[in-house]
This record gives C-alpha cells, structure tokens and sequence, in this order.
C-alpha cells in the first residue's frame, strides 16, 4: 500500500504484473488554435437559440474567483457565454501570479475568509441576477451554479455561504475527485445508494453538513468536455465560445489547453487521466468549464442515444466510450 501510493505505476508493474499503459500515443492535448476557431459569431453573453439552460461554476483561490458561465441545449451542444476574474483586475489578461486586485485588496480590513465570503457574495450578485438573452430576445437566468469548495482553507465558507445565500435553492458546493484507472468508478453499479444519496453521470449529490453537497470525477468530465470541444462546429453536441478579439480570449484558450490527458489501462479499466502540461500553469478556467458541464447534467442535460433502425425515440444517458466522440 506504500508504493501504492508513492508510487502508482511501480505498484501495478511489480506487485500485481498488471503494468499500466501510459504510452505517448495514448496522450491527448487541446491546442490553442483550436479553442480560438470554435466561435459561433455571437456577442458575449449572448445565447444561442439551440440552448435552453445556463449553469455557472466559482473556482476559488486565495486571491481571486475565476467564475465562468455557459449555455446547455439538447445532446449538450453548449456554449461559453462569459468568464472573468473577481475582483475584475481591467484587463484581458492575468495569472495567479501576476493578480494585480486581491479579494482582500477589495475589502480592506477583512481577513481571507471574510473577504471571501463578501466576494462571493458581490459576484453571485453579477452572475445570478443578470439576465441573458438568447438570439430571439428571450431573457434567461443562470439555473444551477457549482462553487468549488475542495481547497481546505476556503471549505467551510463555501458550505456557509451556500446554506444562507439568498441563491441557495441553485447553489452546490462541489468536490472534484479524479477517479483513476486503479479505482472504481464513482457511480458504481455494483455498490448500493445510500440513503438521501442522488446518483446521476459519474456525479453524486448528498446530504454533508447540514446541506447538500455534489462530488463527480473530475477525470471523466474533463474527457467529457474535450470530446464536446472535438465536434465539429455546427453539428450536435459541438462546444463553442462567443466571438470576440484573440487577445481577450487568449486568457481563456490558455487555460483551456493547459492539461493534457493519458489513457491509463489497470485492474480491468481504461480511464483518460488529465494531468497539467507543466507545473504552475493556470487551470482554473478548464475547471470552470468542466464544472458547468456538470452542474448542466444535474439539470437534465445529456447526451441523445442514436436512434436504432427499428425507429424507437427516447433519450438515455450513455458513457462517451460507448459513442466515438
């Protein structure tokens, strides 16, 4: 169990003669240039008609929220709508490291866990009571907003401020885990649902602290995402982002490019297990957008199962292994 978990690929080599598979031709990367073509000729903010649902995601860190807000239709062909920084640092672009405004800069006097609070507050103020509008006029609110509540300095916060915020009906703390080849699954069949538990696609809603709480597997929604940003623009389930200049998506594209992922083979599974391109890259904005398409499947968005040649309808959820995506 020591090498186990110092070191993972040892353990399966000598231990169990299972090596795991983490050739070169099994890694996959997002290019720059790609994410920069997936415009869909709308202006920021703007929704396209195909999409009937907006989910929103908060990626906390000690001195900034990089929030992100997207729009969901039918087979999750999705949109990004808007992204930033809180609080807003006046330009296109900034890293962790070069923040130039900090949540406490923002409110002097406050320590880290009051300013973060005011912060989210101010933010959920912008992003949840602004109403978009889609193509046709229709005005649209954000309808499930996911706050990463992982790092263990701001936990406790994020439970609070979700359990009294005036928006707590649409709001989740939530829990990335990446669920490795050497694991089980998340949403396991073979294990039973505990009580009060919501189980949905690689994502589990229950009772933690006196609220509900969300986790899902990081690793299979970040594969997820990368398929929807693969299809080709215009067809089904084709992930795009508002039109603007390069250098007010460049940002953006970085950090959507900032990992990569290696198809891992152990014990009998295949995972795709996304890892950073290189130590200190930002990622917050890919976490954002993996954290959308999540909270869109909470509410009800999912993949179309292809008809079958006996001309059965219907829609089911099925995994991305199962489509080629």
């Amino acid at each position: 169990m020591n090498l186990l978990f110092r070191d993972e690929e040892a353990f399966w080599a000598e231990y169990q003669n299972e090596p795991m598979d983490t050739s070169e031709e099994n890694t996959r990367e997002l290019t720059f240039d790609e994410i920069l073509a997936r415009g869909n000729k709308l202006k920021r903010r703007r929704v396209p008609d195909e999409c009937s649902h907006l989910t929103a995601f908060i990626d906390v860190s000690e001195k900034v929220l990089w929030w992100m807000v997207c729009a969901w239709g039918d087979g999750f062909t999705g949109a990004i709508v808007d992204f930033g920084v809180w609080p807003d640092q006046k330009t296109n672009y900034v890293t962790l490291r070069s923040v130039k405004k900090s949540m406490k800069q923002l409110h002097p006097g406050s320590g880290f866990e009051a300013a973060l609070l005011k912060s989210l507050e101010e933010l959920s103020t912008e992003i949840l009571d602004r109403e978009y509008h889609n193509e046709s006029g229709t005005a649209m609110n954000v309808d499930r907003c996911l706050i990463d509540a992982n790092w263990g300095q701001s936990t406790e916060i994020i439970y609070q401020f979700c359990r009294r915020s005036q928006w707590k009906n649409i709001l989740y703390p939530s829990h990335g885990v990446g669920i490795t080849a050497t694991k089980k699954p998340l949403v396991d069949p073979t294990t039973k649902k505990r009580r009060g538990e919501t189980r949905g696609d690689q994502w589990i809603i229950a009772k933690g602290r006196g609220q509900m709480k969300l986790r899902f597997d990081t690793n299979y929604w970040k594969t997820h995402v990368a398929n929807r940003l693969s299809v080709a623009v215009g067809d089904p389930g084709a992930l795009t982002l508002f039109e603007d200049r390069p250098s007010v998506l460049r940002m953006l594209a970085e950090q959507l490019t900032s990992e990569k992922s290696v198809t891992v083979e152990a014990a009998e599974r295949k995972v795709d297990q996304w890892e950073l391109k290189k130590p200190g890259l930002d990622n917050h904005f890919w976490d954002a957008l993996t954290g959308c398409a999540v909270a869109a499947s909470i509410e009800g968005v999912a993949i179309k199962e292809k008809p079958s040649t006996a001309g059965r309808r219907g829609r089911s959820v099925v995994r991305l292994s199962e489509l080629g995506a």
